[in-house]
């Protein structure tokens, strides 16, 4: 009588090593590409979580002192269109453009970025203010430019040195403001969009 073969122990062995492969196979892949921090707002990703509720406070604290408004290429007005918007308080939503967004930056011409603060009381307990501005093309890690530390005049407008796009599309600006406050150094963050194509 002929004894039946068993082909179990072939079959565990060919699911221990195919594991083995894969396992190999994903540590080398996550290697390869790993993880980027998100560092978009200046720091880490876990350090703005972790300190979420003080950004909130901190940019509350600063708007009752201040209004902040930005613009391309020109002074900006003193009306809310211009004014950058606190990450923190984006709702998840927004409105879809219903129009053709309007051309603000230039890929075939030099670019200012202008911030202007405007004082909302006579005097105030907020001191050594400082702007750093950075330009990120979205969706595009690689596409950005870093501005540390504008340059400010007595009346509170500050500006970015000339600069050139090499890509249409919307573009990010995000301010990073830094205040002192009963001896704290404080930071908080704003955001605005723009749209950049060539100079007709």
């Amino acid at each position: 009588m002929k004894k039946s073969r068993n082909f179990w122990p072939y079959g565990i062995l060919a699911v221990i090593v195919i594991g083995v492969i894969l396992l190999v196979w994903l540590v080398k892949l996550s290697v390869q590409s790993p993880v980027i921090d998100d560092n978009a707002y200046f720091e880490k990703y876990d350090e703005v979580d972790k300190n979420i509720n003080s950004f909130m406070k901190d940019t509350k604290i600063f708007l009752n002192d201040y209004s902040v408004y930005i613009g391309a290429n020109q002074t900006p007005p003193e009306d809310s269109i211009h004014e950058p918007l606190a990450p923190y308080f984006i709702k998840g939503h927004r409105d879809k453009l219903k129009e053709a967004p309007k051309v603000e930056l230039f890929t075939n011409s030099p670019n200012q970025i202008y911030v202007l603060l405007v004082p909302k009381k006579i005097s105030s307990d907020l001191s050594g203010i400082k702007i750093n501005l950075f330009m990120v093309r979205y969706h595009m890690k690689k596409e950005h430019l870093n501005f540390n530390d504008l340059h400010c005049d007595s009346h509170n407008l500050c500006r970015t040195p000339e600069f050139d796009l090499d890509m249409d599309g919307r573009w990010k600006a995000i301010l990073q403001i830094e205040y002192t406050q009963n001896n704290k150094t404080k930071k908080i963050y704003f955001e605005k969009e723009f749209f950049a194509s060539k100079h007709s």
